[in-house]
């Protein structure tokens, strides 16, 4: 299976997704509204509740609705009325394949694939799998603080290098990357795309 993005259209209008897989194409569009304004104050949101003195910059949340399938799909599930524990299904590990095969050029067998409950506890296990106490975990900053917080977690130093600006654009600063690496550092945590700097890093 593959999911395609529909070409870009202006902001309040169509989104759509066409997906395929090795039987059958289903093309889905629909009218989506990403400009009205929905308050979020005293929902329980830390964005606007826990510092609702500060302008809703501070953090990386959206503020316009789940599109009509995700709520379907959610609703679904609800009304079926019981919560259990709940496993990995085949549409997901297809799409998390498919994913790493078409965007990323690399074929993964199933059981090589281990879901978390997000990318914080992965940090984490990164570091704990990887490190042992007193060695080190490299980062550059300006950047998500769990990349500069979860090296605690494995009793590890924490090496941080800032980005620089070259020609406009922020960077590596490479020199200082080889000047502060040593023999004890045996992660470097990678934010691609950079949260907050707003850059996605390629190879080249």
């Amino acid at each position: 299976m593959s999911i395609t993005p529909s070409p870009l259209l202006p902001f309040k209008a169509r989104a759509g997704l066409v997906i395929t897989s090795q039987n059958a194409e289903i093309r889905c569009e629909m009218n989506f509204d990403f400009d009205t304004v929905v308050s979020r104050r005293s929902t329980g949101c830390i964005k606007y509740d826990r510092k609702p003195d500060l302008d809703p910059f501070w953090v990386a949340d959206m503020d316009f609705p789940s599109t009509p399938p995700i709520l379907e799909a959610l609703h679904r599930r609800v009304d079926h009325g019981i919560f259990g524990y709940a496993q990995p299904h085949t549409g997901l590990n297809e799409a998390v394949i498919d994913y790493l095969k078409n965007r990323r050029g690399a074929t993964v067998p199933l059981e090589q694939i281990i879901h978390l409950g997000g990318l914080v506890p992965a940090l984490s296990l990164a570091i704990r799998a990887f490190c042992q106490p007193g060695e080190a975990v490299m980062t550059c900053t300006p950047v998500y603080p769990p990349f500069i917080g979860t090296h605690h977690d494995g009793k590890a130093q924490l090496i941080a290098v800032d980005h620089i600006m070259v020609d406009g654009r922020w960077s590596f600063d490479w020199e200082a990357l080889e000047s502060a690496v040593t023999p004890e550092t045996k992660v470097f945590l990678l934010c691609n795309p950079q949260n907050p700097l707003g850059r996605v890093f390629f190879c080249q």
